[in-house]
C-alpha cells in the first residue's frame, strides 16, 4: 500500500513538472511573439510603399549585395538584393516582397500583405511571411564585390 502510494505521489510531481515546462515554454514563444508584433506597429510606416520604390532605393549601390532564404521545410524559397537598410525579392511562387532591415529586424510587404520578423547568423522569424502565421528559417547572403589592386605598382 504504502509503495503504490509513493508511487503515485512520483508520478503526479513528474506529470506537474511537465505541464509546468510545457507552460513556461508556452509563455516564451508568446512573448517573443508579441515582441515581434509590437515591432512590426512601429516600423510599418517606414516601408516603401511599392516594390518599384524599394528597389530604386536598393539600386542605387553599383553593385547590390544579394540574399537567398528558405523556410524550415524547404516549401518557399526568397531570393533578392538588399542595400542601405531595404530589400526587394521574389519567391519560388512568384510572388513579390519588399520591405526594410536594421538591427536584426526585418519587415515589409509579402504580396501586398505586412509582414515582420528578426534575423540573426543565418536565422530567421517572420510573422505572416509566405502567408503563413508563423514561418523561421535559413538565409545566407552573397557579398558585394571588392575592388583590389592590381600587380603593377605605380612608379
Amino acid at each position: 500500500m504504502k509503495k503504490s502510494i509513493i508511487g503515485i505521489f512520483a508520478l503526479l510531481i513528474l506529470l506537474i513538472g511537465l505541464v509546468s515546462a510545457s507552460a513556461a515554454n508556452s509563455i516564451a514563444v508568446k512573448k517573443e511573439q508579441n515582441e515581434i508584433t509590437s515591432v512590426s506597429k512601429v516600423v510599418k510606416e517606414n516601408v516603401p510603399s511599392s516594390y518599384s520604390d524599394a528597389e530604386k532605393k536598393v539600386s542605387i549601390l553599383p553593385v547590390p549585395v544579394k540574399y537567398l532564404m528558405w523556410t524550415n521545410d524547404g516549401n518557399h524559397i526568397m531570393w533578392g538584393k538588399f542595400g542601405r537598410g531595404y530589400f526587394v525579392g521574389t519567391d519560388n511562387m512568384g510572388k513579390t516582397a519588399w520591405g526594410i532591415y536594421y538591427g536584426g529586424v526585418f519587415a515589409g510587404f509579402y504580396d501586398g500583405n505586412f509582414f515582420s520578423g528578426k534575423y540573426s547568423r543565418s536565422d530567421w522569424k517572420a510573422e505572416n511571411l509566405f502567408g503563413e502565421k508563423y514561418s523561421y528559417g535559413k538565409y545566407i547572403t552573397f557579398p558585394q564585390p571588392i575592388l583590389t589592386a592590381t600587380a603593377e605598382s605605380i612608379k
